[in-house]
C-alpha cells in the first residue's frame, strides 16, 4: 500500500476530533457541541451563559487564527485544568494546520508539527486526568508519525498500549501500531497489531480496515492460509452495515459502499481469489467455507476467480469455479445463475462436448426428479425458482432433442455423415446399445419438461417429441399414450394431425408384435379402433383421414359389424369438398363394394340388390370382379325370396325368384332359384307352372344334383293333377334304374298303381305281374299284387290265368305261417270260395244215369272234392265267406238227395220192384237231406250272433222251403197305443 494512502486515512481522526469539537462563531466566542462538567468549568469562569444556537451552515474555520486564539486564551489562565484543556485544543488545532500545510506542501508543516509536539507533551507532563494523558500519548505519536518520525510514534504508541491497555485509544493505537510495523516491513508484528484491533470486535472503526492490513500482512508473509481468513473478515465488516439495514436474504454487492470501502472490498476479493487459484480453484473455496462458515459475500469470492480466469482464457477453470458453488449452495439466489455462467464458460471457451454434459448437469441439480426444485419452490423468493424454469425450460429442450438426435443418427450409423468418432469405432451391438441409452435420456428430459411446463406453449412439440422417441424404440404403449395426448388434448397444436395419426401407425406396430385371438390383442385392437374413430371425428379435412376411414371401414366389415362398415363406406362416398380429391376411383370403389356386401350382411337384399346393379352397370362384364358382383346380386334377389318365404309370402317369393331367372340366367344361384320356384309354386298348387319350371329343369340341367329331386317333385305334380300315366312312367324308371333296392321295388309297384289308374291295362298288367313274380315281399304288396292280378284276368275273363293268382294268394296265405294278415286271409278265403264254386258247379254237372252206381260213384267223388273245397273256405274263418261256403254245402247235400231221387230208373224193373227201388233212393237221399238241413240250421243260427247276410238270409229261405211248419211262420207285429186313459 502506497504511503501516501495510509497518510490520508491517519488524517482522518485527528480532523473529525477538531471539527467537532468546536468551531468559530461570528463573535468570536467558542461553544461547545456537548456539556460536561469540565467544559462547565470553563464556561464558568469565562463568563459565559449556555446560549441555544441555530444550526446554520457557517463558512469554515480559520485555522491559524483559531490557533492564536487557543495560544492567547491558554496564556491568560490560571487554572490549570483549563489550562490543561485549552493546551490540549491548542495541540489539536496546530495538528490541523501542520496536516493542511501538509497537504499543500509547505514546508513550514515541520514546524508547526513541532509546535504541535511540543503541546502536546505538555499536556502530558500536566495531565492529572488519565483520560486526557491516554488522548495526548495518541496525539503526539500521529504527531510523530505525520512528522515521519515512525520509530518515536512507534514508542509513544507502545507506551500508550503497555500503560493503558483498555485505552478508549487502544483499538486505534493497535491500528496504528500495526500501520507503523506495515510500513516498516515487519509484517508479523503488523499482523500481531491488527489481529488485537480485531479482537475488540466488528464494532471497531478500523476493524475492517485492520483485517484488510492483516491479510495483506499474511501476504507479505506468504501466509496464504491466515491471509484468506482476514481478507474475509475485511468482506463481512465491510458489508455488514448493509445486512444490518436490509436483514435475511441480502446478497452483498460491492456497489452500495462507499469508494474507498469498495476499491478495500474489490483489492480483498482480488487477492482471495488469486489465493484460491492456487490451492485447487472453486472447490479451494468450498473447502474454504466448510471450515470458517459460509458468509453472505461468499460468492463473491467465487464470482471474482471465475473473472479472473476468464479474463485469462481459462474457460475450464472459470467453469470448474462457478460449478463449484452452484453445486454446493444449489438454493443460493445465485446458484442458477453461477451454474449458468459455468456453462457460458464452456461456449466461451469453444468446449461444445462440455456443454451438453453442463447442462445435463443442471437439469440434474436444479431438476425435480433428483434436483432441489422442491426445495427451490419453497424459498421465500420466487427469482432463483424463475431463474431455474427458464434454464430448465431451455435446457431440457436442448438436450431431449440432442440425445433423441444422437439416438437416431446411431440407428442409421451406416447412412450417417455427423457420427461422433467416438461411436463410430464401436461395434454394432455397442452402438444399439448407445442408442438405447440415448433415447432413454431423450424420453427422460422429454417427460420432465413436460411435467414442469404442462402449459407451455412447446409441450405439444416436446410431448409429440417424446412419442416419436418411444416409437422409434419400439415402446409402442408409451408412444400410443402420448401421441393421443398431443393429437386429442393440443388439437390446435400443428402437431396434432401427425401425432393423432402417428398413433395409428403405433397401434398397427403394436399389433404385429401381439399373438392374435388373446384378450391383450383384443384389446388393443378395440383401442386402435377406437384411435381410429376419434382420428375421423377429429380430423376430417385431413387427407390421411380416408385411410383411416378405409381401415375402419374394412375392419368393421371384417368383424361383422355391418352397420358401421356402412357408415364408413358413406362416408369416404360423400367426403367433404376439402379431401375429396384425394378419393381415387379405386378407393370409391372399394366404399360401394363393403357397402354393398354389408347391406347384404345384414340381409337388407333391397339395397344390396340396388347397390350391386349399380356396381355391375358401372365396371362392365370385362372386370375380374364382374363375376362375382354378379352372383351376389342375383344372390340378394334370392335371399329376398327366401325372406319372403320366412314371412309365408310364397307368390312374393315365386315373383322374386322368376325376376332373378330373366336379370341373371347365366349365374348358378338362378338354376336354384328356377328349382327352388317350381317348389313354391307347387306348394301355391299353381301345379302347372310348376310343372313347365320342373320339366326344363330337368332338360336343362340333367346333371345338376337337384336334378335328382325333380322326379319326385314332378311325381307330386302330377299326382295333385291325376296325370297317373306320367307318374307311373316316372316310377317305372326309377324301378329299371335300381330293381335290387326297395325303393325300386316300391316304385314299381307304385308304378303299376297309377298305370292302373291311368287305365292302362298294359302298361299296369305286366308291372304288376313283375312285382308279383319278383318281390316275395313285403308280403302285403305281393299280395295286393296277386289279387290284382287275378283281376285282370277275372275281367277279361281268362279264368285260368284268374286262378293261377288266385292259388298264389292261397298258397300265399297259407305259407306266411303268423305273417299272413286279415287282407291276405280275406283274398285266401275269396280265392278258396272261387274253387269251391268250381268245384260246386262240376257236381252239379254231373247227372246220375244208368248204371246208376258208376254215375252216383262218380257224382259223390265230386261232392267230396266240393265239400273239401268249401272245408277249405271254411278255415280262413272270414265271416262273408264262411256263410257262403255253409250255404253252398248245405245246397250240395240237397242237391245230392234230389238228384238221387230225380235220377234214371232201370226199365226192367217191375211195380214192386220199382216201389222198392224208389224207397231205396229214399233211404240214400234222406240222410244228405238230414246233413243239408243241420248246415242250413247252423248257418241260420249265425244270426243269433248278429251276422245277417245274403247267406244267412238264403238259408233261412231254403228251411223255410224244407219246413215250411217250422221255418215259414207269419210275423206278428203289435202296435203301441198310444191312448190314454
Amino acid at each position: 500500500m502506497s504511503r501516501a494512502v495510509t497518510n490520508r486515512l491517519m488524517l482522518l481522526s485527528p480532523l473529525v476530533i477538531a471539527l467537532s469539537g468546536c468551531w468559530s462563531t461570528a463573535d468570536n466566542s467558542v461553544t461547545e457541541d456537548k456539556v460536561t462538567p469540565n467544559n462547565q468549568a470553563l464556561m464558568d469562569v469565562l463568563g459565559v451563559a449556555p446560549i441555544i444556537v441555530e444550526k446554520t451552515q457557517l463558512p469554515p474555520a480559520d485555522l491559524s487564527a483559531l490557533r492564536d486564539n487557543y495560544a492567547d486564551l491558554a496564556s491568560t489562565v490560571d487554572d490549570p485544568s483549563l489550562s490543561r484543556q485549552l493546551l490540549m485544543r491548542l495541540a489539536d488545532v496546530e495538528m490541523l494546520v501542520a496536516e493542511e500545510e501538509q497537504l499543500r506542501g509547505d514546508s513550514d508543516s515541520q514546524h508547526t508539527f513541532e509546535r504541535a509536539i511540543d503541546t502536546y507533551k505538555m499536556t502530558i507532563e500536566s495531565a492529572e486526568d488519565e483520560e486526557y494523558r491516554q488522548s495526548a500519548l495518541y496525539q503526539l505519536s500521529r504527531a510523530y508519525d505525520l512528522q515521519g518520525n515512525s520509530q518515536q510514534s512507534v514508542d509513544i504508541l507502545n507506551d500508550l498500549l503497555e500503560t493503558s491497555p483498555e485505552s478508549l485509544h487502544a483499538t486505534e493505537a493497535w491500528f496504528r501500531l500495526g500501520e507503523a510495523h506495515y510500513s516498516n516491513g515487519d509484517y508479523a508484528q503488523a499482523a500481531k497489531a491488527y489481529q488485537k484491533v480485531l479482537d475488540a470486535g466488528e464494532q471497531e472503526t478500523f476493524y475492517s480496515m485492520s483485517a484488510y492490513m492483516q491479510g495483506w500482512a499474511f501476504y507479505k508473509l506468504s501466509d496464504y492460509t491466515n491471509a484468506l481468513p482476514s481478507f474475509d473478515r475485511m468482506l463481512s465488516a465491510s458489508f455488514a452495515q448493509a445486512l444490518d439495514i436490509k436483514g435475511k436474504g441480502y446478497l452483498p454487492n460491492v456497489d452500495v459502499l462507499s469508494k474507498g470501502q469498495r476499491k478495500l472490498a474489490q483489492d480483498s476479493l482480488r487477492v482471495m481469489a488469486t489465493l484460491f487459484s492456487y490451492q485447487g480453484n472453486g472447490q479451494a473455496i468450498v473447502d474454504y467455507y466448510e471450515v470458517h462458515g459460509q458468509q453472505p459475500h461468499s460468492y463473491l469470492v467465487f464470482d471474482e476467480l471465475a473473472q479472473q480466469h476468464l479474463d485469462n482464457d481459462r474457460f475450464l477453470d472459470a467453469a470448474e469455479t462457478y460449478v463449484a458453488f452452484a453445486n454446493t449452495y444449489p438454493l443460493h439466489p445465485n446458484a442458477v445463475s453461477f451454474f449458468v455462467k459455468h456453462i457460458d464458460a464452456f461456449i466461451l471457451g469453444d468446449f461444445p462436448s462440455e456443454v451438453m454434459g453442463a447442462k445435463a448437469a443442471f437439469v440434474k441439480l436444479f431438476g425435480p426428479d433428483q434436483g432441489v426444485y422442491e426445495e427451490l419452490s419453497k424459498t421465500e423468493s420466487s427469482s432463483a425458482l424463475e431463474q431455474a424454469n427458464s434454464y430448465l425450460h431451455t435446457y431440457l429442450r436442448e438436450l431431449a432433442q440432442s440425445h433423441h438426435s444422437l439416438a437416431q443418427t446411431l440407428n442409421n450409423w451406416e447412412s450417417s455423415t455427423s457420427l461422433p468418432e467416438f461411436f463410430s469405432t464401436l461395434s454394432e451391438s455397442e452402438r444399439e446399445e448407445q442408442a438405447r441409452l440415448a433415447y432413454a435420456s431423450a424420453a427422460e428430459y422429454y417427460l420432465t419438461f413436460i411435467s414442469l411446463f404442462g402449459d407451455d406453449p412447446l409441450r405439444p412439440q416436446m410431448q409429440f417429441n417424446l412419442a416419436e422417441s418411444y416409437f422409434e424404440t419400439e415402446q409402442f404403449d408409451n408412444a400410443i399414450m402420448h401421441y393421443e395426448d398431443v393429437g386429442y388434448g393440443y388439437s390446435d397444436s400443428t402437431f396434432a394431425n401427425d401425432a393423432a395419426y402417428t398413433a395409428l401407425l403405433s397401434y398397427r406396430a403394436l399389433l404385429q408384435t401381439l399373438v392374435k385371438d388373446t384378450d391383450q390383442y383384443a384389446h388393443w385392437l378395440a383401442q386402435q379402433q377406437q384411435s381410429q374413430r376419434q382420428f375421423v371425428q377429429n380430423f376430417d379435412t385431413d387427407v390421411r383421414t380416408i385411410a383411416v376411414v378405409q381401415t375402419l371401414m374394412q375392419d368393421q366389415f371384417d368383424a361383422n359389424h355391418y352397420l358401421e362398415a356402412i357408415q364408413y363406406s358413406q362416408w369416404l362416398l360423400n367426403a367433404s369438398a376439402e379431401i375429396a380429391h384425394a378419393v381415387t376411383p379405386d378407393i370409391l370403389l372399394s366404399a360401394r363394394l363393403v357397402q354393398a356386401h354389408s347391406h347384404f350382411g345384414l340381409k337388407d337384399f333391397v339395397a344390396a340388390e340396388q347397390d350391386y346393379q349399380g356396381l355391375l352397370q358401372t365396371l362392365g362384364d370385362s372386370h375380374s370382379s364382374f363375376d362375382q358382383l354378379a352372383r351376389n346380386y342375383a344372390i340378394s334377389i334370392f335371399n329376398q325370396a327366401q325372406l319372403a318365404v320366412e314371412n309365408e309370402k310364397l307368390d312374393e317369393a315365386v315373383t322374386h325368384l322368376m325376376r332373378l331367372m330373366t336379370v341373371a340366367p347365366d349365374r348358378d344361384v338362378s338354376v336354384t332359384a328356377q328349382y327352388d320356384a317350381a317348389s313354391y309354386l307347387i306348394a301355391l298348387s299353381r301345379f302347372e307352372e310348376a310343372q313347365a319350371l320342373l320339366l326344363d329343369f330337368a332338360s336343362r340341367y340333367p346333371a345338376h344334383t337337384l336334378t335328382q329331386d325333380i322326379d319326385t317333385k314332378l311325381m307330386f305334380v302330377y299326382e295333385q293333377t291325376e296325370q297317373w300315366q306320367a307318374a307311373g312312367d316316372i316310377l317305372y324308371a326309377q324301378w329299371q334304374g335300381d330293381e335290387t333296392s326297395l325303393e325300386g321295388q316300391q316304385a314299381l309297384f307304385q308304378a303299376a298303381q297309377y298305370f292302373q289308374k291311368a287305365g292302362n291295362r298294359n302298361a299296369s298288367l305286366p308291372a304288376f305281374r313283375t312285382y308279383a313274380h319278383t318281390y316275395p315281399d313285403p308280403f302285403e304288396q305281393v299280395t295286393e299284387a296277386r289279387f290284382i292280378m287275378s283281376e285282370f284276368y277275372r275281367t277279361s275273363g281268362e279264368d285260368s290265368k284268374r286262378r293261377y293268382w288266385l292259388n298264389k294268394l292261397i298258397l300265399g296265405h297259407d305259407s306266411a305261417d303268423s305273417g299272413g294278415t286279415l287282407r291276405s286271409q280275406t283274398l285266401a278265403a275269396m280265392s278258396a270260395m272261387v274253387f269251391a264254386d268250381d268245384a260246386r258247379v262240376a257236381f252239379s254237372q254231373i247227372k246220375l244215369t244208368m248204371p246208376l252206381q258208376t254215375s252216383l260213384t262218380k257224382k259223390k267223388d265230386a261232392l267230396q272234392r266240393a265239400i273239401d273245397s268249401h272245408n277249405k273256405v271254411l278255415t280262413y274263418g272270414v265271416r262273408e265267406f264262411a256263410t257262403a261256403a255253409n250255404h253252398n254245402l248245405a245246397t250240395l247235400y240237397i242237391t245230392l238227395a234230389e238228384d238221387l231221387m230225380a235220377s234214371e230208373r232201370p226199365t226192367s224193373l217191375s211195380a214192386l220192384e220199382l216201389e222198392q227201388y224208389e224207397l231205396l233212393l229214399e233211404e240214400q237221399a234222406y240222410p244228405f237231406e238230414e246233413q243239408a238241413l243241420s248246415v242250413f240250421e247252423a248257418n241260420a243260427q249265425r244270426a243269433w250272433s248278429g251276422v245277417y247276410d245274403e247267406w244267412v238270409q238264403a238259408s233261412f229261405e231254403q228251411l223255410a222251403a224244407l219246413y215250411p211248419s217250422r221255418y215259414r211262420k207269419p210275423e206278428y207285429i203289435e202296435e203301441l197305443s198310444h191312448d190314454m186313459y
